[in-house]
């Protein structure tokens, strides 16, 4: 499910090619590493003797009902605080604070670049803001209603449960050539990769037959954390040679175009 949360990073990078498209694609799954991460950290110690109260909100919970059916997804997630507009407004403050630094860095050392004009910190934080909302919307889209708007004022919970309906890929290549062979193979091999995943993911295991055994309720071991975030590393690296391979002339009217 997450390598369909990848199309608005295309769409952003369409609309402001100054910004990386390596990190346009971190902020649409910004919100997945954070509950991910979590889910590490607290190592599924969800109950009164989790040691910390904050990092074990975020966790997975066993649905036996939903496994016996074999559903999508069957278990509930529990993500108050990374999935919800409270955390979608911290994550993009602290990702905007790293980009920044990174282009600051990368100005000293190349010489090319120390005239270069950069965006502003808030016209940065608004472009990468609207990549990790991306996210935020879409899970409301096709999550049940288990998506938080803003936690800790409300509580309310949202989501439309479209999944089994709805899938949707955006690709945006208008407007640019000169795609070399890299962009070409980076191409293929991410089209492999999330076809595999998918596959994997709705046809692999079926669930049905381990619902008697485990617990209604009980935590669901982050077994598959590290290998979604291998996953991550290979998406994210892979878009390094979409994005060098364009050959976008990123001068300063292409950056005062949208401030």
């Amino acid at each position: 499910m997450f390598q369909g949360h990848y199309g608005p990073a295309g769409v952003l990078h369409f609309f402001f090619p100054d910004v990386s498209l390596v990190w346009l694609l971190v902020s649409t799954q910004l919100i997945d590493i954070a509950y991910f991460t979590l889910q590490l950290l607290c190592q599924m110690n969800v109950s009164h003797e989790c040691p910390y109260d904050f990092l074990c909100h975020e966790h997975a919970t066993f649905n036996v009902e939903l496994m016996r059916r074999n559903a999508i997804f069957p278990s509930d997630i529990h993500s108050e605080y990374s999935h919800s507009l409270t955390g979608s407004l911290i994550l993009t403050f602290i990702l905007t604070i790293l980009y920044s630094m990174v282009q600051k860095f990368n100005s000293k050392k190349s010489v090319s670049n120390l005239h270069h004009h950069h965006r502003s910190f808030l016209s940065l934080y608004g472009v990468l803001f609207l990549g990790v909302v991306s996210h935020w919307v879409l899970d409301v889209l096709v999550h049940r209603p288990d998506v938080t708007l803003f936690p800790p004022f409300t509580s309310v919970r949202i989501g439309l449960g479209m999944i089994g309906i709805l899938a949707a890929k955006i690709r945006v290549v208008g407007g640019r050539r000169n795609l070399d062979q890299k962009f070409w193979s980076a191409f293929v091999v991410y089209g492999l990769t999330a076809t595999a995943v998918n596959v994997y993911a709705y046809f692999g295991d079926d669930t049905s037959k381990r619902a008697d055994q485990v617990v209604d309720g009980s935590p669901v071991p982050p077994d598959l954390v590290p290998l979604i975030f291998v996953l991550y590393l290979v998406a994210f690296s892979v878009s390094y040679f979409l994005d060098s391979s364009y050959g976008v002339n990123r001068d300063e009217g292409d950056v005062k175009k949208w401030e």
